[in-house]
């Protein structure tokens, strides 16, 4: 009598469990379960454009000295950009920064001084001497190239090639899956991406710039690489698909 009782409970315990790991994954109670599969996707492709931020800085104790340089420094750069137009789709000057420091040292080497700062951002043409505009840029008295961005004005067709790319990198996986299970009656359920857009940089040059703002997303020191070379710009996504499937018994 003790025997068919354990038997009994022994056969109800196991079918408690069956029948929780089923209702975990089934819906309205047919042999339907759901998985998610990631895929990644990525399109190369050429830029046509650049957009430029650079700065020219004058510091000296003098005001009167520092605004006549600065001023000077203006011209010379205004001078290149215009002898360059041809590279040049668009360009703006902010109104310049003064700002007067103060040396709070014991023994310091300057007590005051005036530091004049512009900022520039231009809109280029993407060519092969992109490289020598920068250091002609430079040279005609620009201290620092903070923002060099590439982009296209195709990007949201090269997005869009990536996401299919991710797509059917998913779709790979699950049929993959699917054929050595046995499963049937495979269903999209629901989708959803990821895109991010990079450029990469050889880092064998001396010309530094700082991406940053709202198209970069944060700002990281990069090395401008030698020229645009084919395929140094590429768009990614990522995309996470839940599909539904039923099993062969």
């Amino acid at each position: 009598m003790k025997i068919i009782v354990l038997v009994c409970f022994s056969l109800a315990l196991c079918s408690c469990s069956s029948n929780r790991d089923v209702s975990q994954n089934t819906i309205n109670n047919n042999k339907e379960y759901n998985i998610t599969f990631n895929g990644f996707g990525r399109s190369f492709y050429d830029p046509e454009m650049v957009d430029l931020g650079f700065k020219v800085e004058t510091v000296d104790a003098n005001i009167v000295r520092a605004a006549e340089v600065h001023k000077a420094k203006q011209e010379t750069v205004k001078q290149y950009l215009l002898e360059n137009a041809d590279k040049i789709i668009t360009n703006a000057l902010r109104p310049s920064q003064v700002v007067r420091e103060e040396n709070q040292g014991s023994n310091p080497e300057w007590k005051v001084r005036y530091r004049f700062v512009s900022d520039y951002f231009v809109r280029a043409k993407v060519v092969n001497d992109i490289e020598d505009f920068q250091v002609k840029l430079i040279g005609s008295g620009v201290e620092a190239i903070y923002l060099m961005d590439f982009f296209s004005e195709k990007s949201e067709k090269y997005r869009e090639e990536a996401r299919n790319n991710a797509i059917d990198d998913s779709r790979r996986k699950m049929d993959s899956v699917a054929r050595k299970m046995n499963w049937t009656n495979v269903k999209v359920k629901s989708i959803g991406f990821n895109d991010e857009t990079f450029v990469d940089y050889n880092s064998n040059n001396n010309v530094s710039s700082l991406r940053f703002g709202a198209r970069s997303g944060g700002g990281s020191r990069r090395q401008s690489g030698e020229g645009v070379v084919k395929g140094v710009q590429y768009a990614d996504a990522k995309v996470s698909i839940v599909y539904s499937y039923e099993m062969i018994e």
